[in-house]
């Protein structure tokens, strides 16, 4: 095994022996404005204590030029990402200096180097999670060896450097300007952030209630990207997630500033640096955003700022453990979004869109307990998914069921004030839950957080002469990867709904505790036969859904007559579990759309109706249906934007719905180009949308060079190069597709976001079949990308490139002959075998 991949029991082995008291770290970035900078100096003065006298320190990919140990130079003994250490003093403390020279990145990890091309400018920032601030200074890269951190960076005049902490002093030094900044308190070292250059900063600042405690803001953005940050509204966000966090977690918030940055080029949606948030610039918005765009941004907001607790104050021990963050980071996201901003809708959005996420995850041959075996760095990697943010948010939300509300904060609230700038495991924290609410919670830990997969509920009912005889709850509760019933509790309401015209109306709300395999609903017994049986109104657990015959019925007719928005996301979302699991025709979910989605009134619910609905198309349907359904979808994507209101959030969902279909209809070509010349009444088209509907032309061969070319100098900006990028590769000329894809497979061509912007122009529907000729093979160059490509680009090329059709067997077979494949590679390309076998069940189904 390489070891660039720190294993658990190493870690564990580093954390008995070494405490680390401080690091002093000095990045020379003077050069990075000049073209073509490739490197920078990075000095790292680390102080520590040792039990034993060897060890090592992490580096990844230095050019070494000196290591000082204890005053006296020593000869490196360094294999590209460990430095050993010999002859340490033990029990008192050692000082380790290392200088070396290291790459800027253009993969978004470690420290990456951005170069605008709207103005030329030169941007640096960081990303160091899970282990990546060996990739900026020499370190122990683990999240329990916690230190106090004091940067210094020497940078050029005229740019700005921010980091966690504020700045002690600024001075000009050699050519440039050093920018020294406060030492942090005690903190996890891929929590460490510092960002460069020509950044815009809007300030701000927040007061308690009572006055007592104010907190400096910031907001940061590219110079170009600048006039379309909504500051304000960011500002009234983080104002009001600051001032409920801090009465709900009675713990001051501990890191001085709070800047939140956005970044190009970045591979996540944020990141919780404590003092300096990153977030991708796709939550600046050009044109108008819709509600939804802003209820997802506000929470993206209210999930990092919950990290300055959950995660960075109290941070997991190990990685197995990287729920006690994630999970409960996604769920406080939602909650304070209901509890303090205008987004109260967030628990629905949830329920429609990041439960499907949990869904598709648990279902995976690769599916783990929420509490993960995580042996090494590379498996923490792939853990940072669906099981552990939304289904970790999830069964949080039914554990906050089970217990109350109010315990569960006055646990949270115990568990900070004790384990403050320290780290924890799941023990820790099961410790102040059942002090709080004077339970034993063992059993429900190890049916909830130790086990896998999703339990299944559905109705029974007996009915006699239109009055319920009998209701029951039946729970099949297994765990997926055992086969054992694994008896999950759930609290949970079940709502009864019967039709009063073409509404829906809920009659009955019963809470209802389910322990055994079939539950009586004792309070149905005597009331009129419902309509619709929905077993978990409210969403208050996590479990998949069944209608039950009546109850499917009813809502394919009557969706839209359910006035909760919460009760519709709920009910589309069992129905798409439904067309998932080759229960449901994917023709009775599209007919569904077009009845009901015309009527829905709640942006996020629609968006993700949508989406699934392209996806049921071309994944459900087998090859004989799939050009006819294309061209009725976009048919009736057209026909839902004519009749939306202009000017509405749900004429631009609408609007780009019929673009993405488009793509794959030659007939829509004429009203592709409609919207372009502004036909399309009240709707703004703005960069966004632009792009859309040229790569739409492109696919089609309706948009020559010369177009496309003309667009990009109407928007030269990064998301006008990676939109141009697209829509070149997705012109039905085989001599651009195959030089995308050689781009594709060169190492060092490409950044992260331009591999992407090649993958979805190769990957458009009509370009199928020169697609499969050049990717005919895949399976036999996997281990080459894994091996030549950084895991963040290794991952999306082994995804994006993976063969569309019945491949599921192609995948077994590697699967199969590749026993001794690195972990992360094998869980990609088993995850990829799911998805493709459970496609090739649904096209079987539907034919």
């Amino acid at each position: 095994m390489s070891t660039k991949n720190l294993t658990r029991e190493e870690a564990r082995r580093r954390s008995e022996i070494i405490t680390v008291e401080r690091y002093h770290v000095r990045i020379d970035v003077r050069g990075a404005d000049a073209d073509g900078a490739t490197h920078f100096t990075s000095s790292t003065r680390v102080r520590f204590s040792t039990k034993e006298p060897d060890t090592f320190l992490d580096l990844l990919d230095g050019e070494i030029e000196s290591v000082i140990v204890n005053d006296e130079e020593v000869e490196p003994e360094y294999d590209g990402s460990r430095i050993q250490l010999h002859g340490l003093h033990t029990h008192r403390k050692n000082l380790v200096v290392v200088t070396a020279k290291l790459p800027y990145q253009h993969t978004g990890q470690g420290l990456h180097r951005f170069v605008d091309p709207a103005d030329g400018k030169v941007y640096l920032y960081t990303h160091f999670e899970a282990a990546d601030s060996r990739r900026m200074y020499t370190v122990f890269e683990q999240p329990d060896l916690k230190a106090h951190v004091d940067f210094d960076v020497l940078a050029p005049q005229g740019w700005r450097v921010i980091s966690n902490q504020v700045h002690e002093d600024t001075r000009e030094e050699e050519g440039g300007i050093l920018h020294d900044f406060a030492l942090t308190p005690r903190m996890s070292t891929y929590l460490t952030a510092i960002a460069a250059g020509p950044y815009v900063r809007f300030e701000d600042e927040w007061h308690s209630r009572d006055g007592s405690e104010s907190i400096p803001l910031g907001i940061l953005a590219r110079a170009s990207l600048a006039e379309y940050v909504d500051h304000e509204e960011i500002f009234k966000i983080t104002k009001q997630g600051l001032a409920f966090y801090h009465d709900a977690f009675g713990y001051p918030y501990p890191w001085g500033k709070y800047d939140q940055i956005f970044v190009p080029e970045y591979n996540l949606g944020a990141m919780e640096n404590p003092g300096l948030v990153t977030f991708t610039e796709n939550y600046i918005h050009r044109g108008p955003a819709t509600r939804s765009e802003l209820a997802g941004r506000t929470n993206t907001i209210l999930h990092e700022m919950a990290h300055m607790w959950f995660g960075d104050l109290v941070t997991p021990k190990w990685w197995d453990d990287l729920w006690l963050k994630e999970s409960f980071a996604e769920y406080m996201g939602a909650h304070a979004s209901v509890n303090a901003t205008e987004y109260r809708e967030a628990w629905t959005n949830f329920a429609v869109g990041r439960k499907a996420w949990a869904y598709t995850a648990d279902q995976q041959s690769t599916t783990h307990p929420i509490v993960a075996d995580i042996v090494d760095l590379e498996a923490a990697r792939q853990n940072f998914d669906g099981i552990t943010y939304a289904k970790g948010a999830s069964v949080l939300k039914q554990l906050v069921a089970h217990v109350g509300v109010e315990k569960f904060f006055s646990a949270a609230r115990h568990y900070f004030r004790e384990l403050a700038f320290s780290s924890a495991t799941l023990d820790d924290l099961i410790r102040h839950l059942e002090k709080a609410c004077g339970r034993d919670l063992s059993s429900w830990v190890n049916a909830w957080l130790k086990t896998t997969g999703p339990d299944v509920l559905l109705p029974e009912l007996t009915v006699r002469d239109g009055v319920v005889q009998e209701l029951a709850v039946v729970r099949d509760s297994i765990d997926v990867r055992t086969g054992r019933d694994v008896s999950r509790p759930h609290t949970l309401r079940v709502g009864l709904y019967s039709l009063q015209g073409n509404d829906l109306v809920r009659t009955d709300l019963i809470d209802v505790t389910l322990s055994s395999p079939r539950t009586p609903v004792r309070e149905a017994v005597g009331k009129p036969a419902p309509d619709l049986i929905l077993i978990n109104d409210d969403d208050l657990t996590y479990a998949k859904v069944r209608l039950g015959a009546t109850g499917t019925k009813t809502v394919l007719t009557h969706l839209s007559g359910l006035s909760k928005p919460l009760a519709r996301a709920l009910v589309w979302s069992m129905l798409w579990n439904a067309v998932r699991d080759a229960k449901l025709k994917v023709q009775d979910y599209l007919d569904a759309v077009a009845l009901h989605g015309p009527k829905e009134t709640e942006p996020a619910i629609l968006t993700t109706v949508l989406q699934q609905l392209r996806m049921a198309v071309e994944n459900y349907l087998p090859d004989s249906a799939r050009d006819n359904a294309r061209r009725a979808e976009a048919a009736r994507a057209w026909q839902g934007l004519d009749e939306s209101e202009p000017g509405s959030d749900l004429q631009r969902i609408w609007a780009r719905h019929a673009l993405a279909l488009s793509a794959a209809d030659h007939e829509s070509a004429g009203q592709v180009r409609g919207l372009l010349d502004g036909n399309v009444t009240d709707l703004v088209v703005d960069p966004e949308l632009r792009w859309q509907a040229w790569t739409a032309l492109a696919a089609l061969g309706q948009a020559s060079v010369e177009d496309l070319d003309a667009e990009l100098e109407r928007d030269r900006t990064k998301t006008g190069v990676a939109h141009h990028m697209a829509a070149m590769t997705a012109c039905p000329d085989d001599a651009a597709k195959q030089d995308a894809y050689r781009r594709l497979r060169t190492p060092g061509e490409l950044s992260n976001e331009h591999c992407l912007a090649l993958l979805d122009g190769l990957r458009t529907p009509l370009g199928a079949e020169t697609f499969a000729g050049l990717n005919s093979s895949y399976f036999d160059d996997l281990e080459q990308i894994w091996q030549e490509f950084p895991i963040e680009m290794a991952q999306r090329l082994v995804i994006g490139l993976f063969p569309d059709g019945d491949v599921a067997e192609d995948a077994d077979h590697w699967l199969a002959h590749h026993p001794s494949a690195t972990g992360g590679l094998t869980r990609t390309v088993k995850e990829l075998r799911d998805a493709a076998s459970r496609a090739e069940t649904a096209r079987d189904y539907n034919s």
